[in-house]
Order: structure tokens, then C-alpha cells, then sequence
């Protein structure tokens, strides 16, 4: 039996027809020298029964350890095989989406391979970020801020980090997707796959991010990977197309630490050496906040609040790790 290229981890809570569309769309790739894990908060015999057979070997373990990045780390001790990809269970991949995935790490300065993860429109307008989107851009005050400023007129390029803490937007968007490969800095969170003894060498998702929900956690291994020496490649037809489900009603949980998390993220991996990069780290910093007081007040939800508080202890807790 020939060895697998590649082990793709799902982390799911889910036992309904999205893992199984999933799990379909891997069926259908042009090259399926994978085998695939499925890391499951509760071992259940109903997801185990309804489980169809597929030419890939499927492994389905209970979760040990807490949360996403648990989760990650998990999957990541059950692999051998020379890769380590992750996607989300909510995901269906395109066609040819493996074979796109793995072929930039004939290259050895490759460290990683992330690529497009298109939403449908309709639920684009579901996730908060997209749908203040228009009005933003509408506004010229806000425009000149966050669009010029914070993004470096530079919004719709793809999984890229920028000097204010924010990341870019394009691969969501399959007309703002490049021609050819590239460079970049970030991965995208359902989509990206990696050398596993770099990943194993650089310890693995570092834990730290496993509060609020794991946010970060990719930012920063990227960004290891990247001052490890290897470089990050975007492959724009290593597409999948990411179902989400949740409504714009609803607001995500954790405020108080999600806002450590992303500033964690910023001490370790930015200098904050010049008056510029301060002010635009502070502006995206400020404006974060107004948007979780804001969806805490609209939605009454005072947890959004917690941001505040979560703010000021990792502004003012001494080290990278807060």
C-alpha cells in the first residue's frame, strides 16, 4: 500500500449532512493519497454508523484536549504522514483542490500553502465583518480610516497581515483572487496545509490561543513559519467553499479573551518601533472595541464588554504571553 502525501484534519462538533458533504467532496478529488481524521468532542456511534466508505482511510478520534487548538494538537500527534492539513467541516473542496494544495511544496522554502475559501454572497453578508463592509466604504470619514488607513488601501488582497494588526479579505472573493501563485504572511483559517516536522518543530498550535474561539492560533503559527526561514504560498485554485452557517443576529462569544488573543498575537510577532505603526496599532485596537461595545448594546449582550477589560490586561500584562 502506497504511504499517503498528506493527513487532513477536520475538527467537528457536527453530526449532520454538512462533514458527510464534506467528507463527499474529498471523495471527489482527482488524487486522494490522503488520509483523513476526523477529531470529535464525543466519540459518537451514530457519525461512526452513518459514516459511508471512501478510498481514503477515515480515522475518527475523541477530542483530549480543550478546545480548537486542542483539537489541532490532537490531530497533529496522530500524523505521520509529510503533511499536515487542516480544513473546517463546513467546507467542500474543489476538484482539483489536493493536488493544488500540495504541488508548491516541491519547492523546500515552502513551509506552507493556504488558498482561496469562498462564500456564497448571500451568506457573505451573514458575518459581521462583511456586512459593515458597504457602509464603511460609503462613508468617507470611515473609508479614509479603515479602508486607506488601517488596510493600506490594500482590503481585498489576499491572507495578508498588515502594520495596524489587520488582515486582508480578498480570499473570500473569487474576483479578487490573483492569477498565479504568491507569497504572502497569513493562512487562511479552514484551508492551509504544512510541512508536519516543521509544524511539530515549532511545537505545534501553541495552546495560549485555545481561549475565547482559538483565534489567532493560525496567525501565529504562520508567522513562525515564516521567521523559522520558509516562506507561505497562496494558491489561488486550491479553493474550497466555506458554508457558513452562523446569522449576523448572533455575535461570537469571549470578548474578554478573544481581544487577548489578537493582542498576544501583535506583541509577539510586530515591533511596535516607529509612531506610525503605534497609532494604526492603537486605531485598529480602539476600533475593535467600539465594535464589540456596539454589538453588546444592539444585541444586548453585555459580554461584548468584557473586551474592555480584556483590553487593559493585555496592554498592561508584561511579556508576549498574556
Amino acid at each position: 500500500m502506497i504511504k499517503p502525501l498528506a493527513t487532513i484534519c477536520i475538527p467537528t462538533t457536527r453530526f449532520s449532512h454538512t462533514i458527510y458533504d464534506c467528507l463527499d467532496s474529498l471523495e471527489k478529488q482527482t488524487n486522494t493519497s490522503f488520509r483523513v481524521i476526523l477529531i470529535v468532542r464525543r466519540k459518537s456511534s451514530t457519525l461512526v454508523s452513518q459514516t459511508k466508505t471512501y478510498s481514503f482511510p477515515l480515522i475518527i478520534f475523541k477530542q483530549k484536549h480543550h478546545g480548537l487548538v486542542g483539537a489541532m494538537n490532537d490531530g497533529l500527534g496522530n500524523v505521520s504522514t509529510d503533511l499536515f492539513i487542516r480544513i473546517d467541516d463546513d467546507v467542500i473542496t474543489d476538484k482539483g483542490w489536493f493536488n493544488h494544495i500540495i504541488n508548491p511544496f516541491s519547492d523546500q522554502k515552502v513551509g506552507a500553502v493556504t488558498g482561496p475559501t469562498l462564500v456564497d454572497p448571500r451568506r457573505l453578508k451573514e458575518r459581521d465583518i462583511f456586512s459593515f463592509l458597504k457602509p464603511i466604504e460609503k462613508n468617507p470619514l470611515l473609508n479614509k480610516i479603515i479602508i486607506e488607513y488601517l488596510y493600506e488601501n490594500r482590503l481585498y488582497n489576499v491572507s495578508t497581515f498588515l502594520k495596524s494588526g489587520v488582515f486582508t479579505l480578498g480570499s473570500n472573493f473569487k474576483n479578487h483572487l490573483p492569477k498565479k501563485s504568491k507569497i504572502v504572511n497569513n493562512l487562511e483559517a479552514c484551508n492551509f496545509a504544512l510541512r508536519t516536522q516543521l509544524l511539530k518543530g515549532l511545537g505545534g498550535f501553541d495552546q495560549l490561543f485555545s481561549r475565547g474561539l482559538g483565534e489567532y492560533h493560525e496567525a501565529d503559527i504562520a508567522f513562525k513559519i515564516q521567521e523559522a526561514g520558509y516562506q507561505i504560498m497562496f494558491h489561488p485554485q486550491a479553493i474550497i467553499h466555506h458554508n457558513i452557517k452562523r446569522g449576523s443576529s448572533k455575535t461570537r462569544s469571549d470578548a474578554y479573551h478573544r481581544i487577548q488573543n489578537f493582542i498576544c498575537f501583535y506583541k509577539r510577532h510586530f515591533d511596535i518601533d516607529t509612531l506610525d505603526t503605534l497609532i494604526r496599532f492603537s486605531t485598529n485596537l480602539f476600533l475593535q472595541n467600539c465594535y464589540y461595545v456596539y454589538t453588546g448594546l444592539k444585541r444586548k449582550d453585555m459580554s461584548q464588554l468584557g473586551s474592555i477589560p480584556g483590553t487593559l490586561k493585555g496592554l498592561f500584562t508584561t511579556g508576549k504571553n498574556i
